[in-house]
């Protein structure tokens, strides 16, 4: 009886390490997510009052992007603007390369990470944080961007 105890023991420990394996396959399989070329959303205050049309393009090879931001004040828009981009984790920063020379917005930082809808579609969740006179109003953006 205390050798059929064993062999058990044994055929337990076998069948949990090779779960164990079988478990790690995927992982190990688990790719980055890749970075979109193209996004385009809108994007609101936290109060949800003011929607801004965003469009942001990127180029994942070189690491950059461009990104426009529309505002009800035309002298606060932005156009293409060129940022950093940068993946870690599965979340993808833009950040401004330079100063933006313009009457509302003067720095950009955009967070995003993947995310479905309800209806399944595709897509990324974000922040979209202003440094400038923008920012006095609205320092934050919340949206959604969606492949084209």
């Amino acid at each position: 009886m205390n050798s059929n105890n064993k062999g058990i023991q044994r055929n337990l420990l076998l069948a949990w390490m090779l779960a164990s394996f079988v478990a790690l396959i995927p992982a190990a399989n688990a790719q980055t997510p890749k970075i979109p070329t193209k996004l385009a959303g809108k994007w609101a205050t936290p109060d949800s009052r003011d929607g801004q049309r965003v469009i942001v393009a990127i180029n994942p090879a070189r690491g950059t992007g461009a990104l426009s931001l529309s505002f009800a004040d035309p002298r606060c828009s932005v156009r293409e603007v060129p940022m950093t981009v940068a993946l870690l984790g599965g979340r993808i920063t833009l950040k401004t390369i330079e100063e933006i020379s313009n009457a509302c917005v003067t720095d950009m930082t955009l967070e995003m990470v993947p995310n479905r809808d309800a209806k399944g579609q595709e897509g990324y969740l974000g922040e979209l944080r202003l440094s400038g006179p923008a920012a006095n109003r609205a320092p934050i953006l919340r949206g959604r961007l969606t492949p084209p």
